[in-house]
């Protein structure tokens, strides 16, 4: 299943909302009350991060009114080298593998939590035959 701008943009918004806050009503309320700057700035760095390993995940089958699931073992063999690199670009000098292998486990440990969080909040499938059509469009 490839992922859709639309369902990735929601996912990023449900899991940026459930980190501010347990209660869903109160979260809501604090993603509304940020400016939109603010939203911009969050989703970019989050959709940073996010974004390469849910283009990377393998294709599965997902059924009308699931979404698509992963394990963390298949997470972080995508991630990995992408956490990797994006390491790499961002210190300019390669010390990705420099790193002591805890502190590498932590940070991908961080990112597969992350992903899972946004595939979390992904729509549930729809299915195609039954999509209606407003006649606007």
């Amino acid at each position: 299943m490839r992922f859709t701008e639309h369902e990735m943009t929601a996912a990023l918004q449900g899991a940026v909302r459930a980190a501010l806050a347990e209660d869903p009503d109160q979260a809501q309320a604090l993603w509304d009350g940020m400016e939109k700057f603010a939203r911009f700035q969050t989703l970019t760095l989050v959709g940073d991060q996010v974004l390469p390993v849910l283009v990377a995940l393998p294709d599965v089958v997902v059924g009308t009114g699931t979404r698509a699931e992963y394990d963390d073992e298949t997470v972080a063999q995508v991630a990995a080298p992408l956490l990797a690199a994006e390491w790499d670009r961002s210190q300019g000098d390669g010390s990705w593998d420099a790193q002591p292998e805890e502190d590498r486990e932590a940070y991908l440990d961080h990112r597969v939590g992350l992903v899972q969080e946004v595939l979390s909040h992904m729509p549930p499938r729809q299915d195609p035959d039954a999509l209606i059509v407003p006649d606007h469009l």
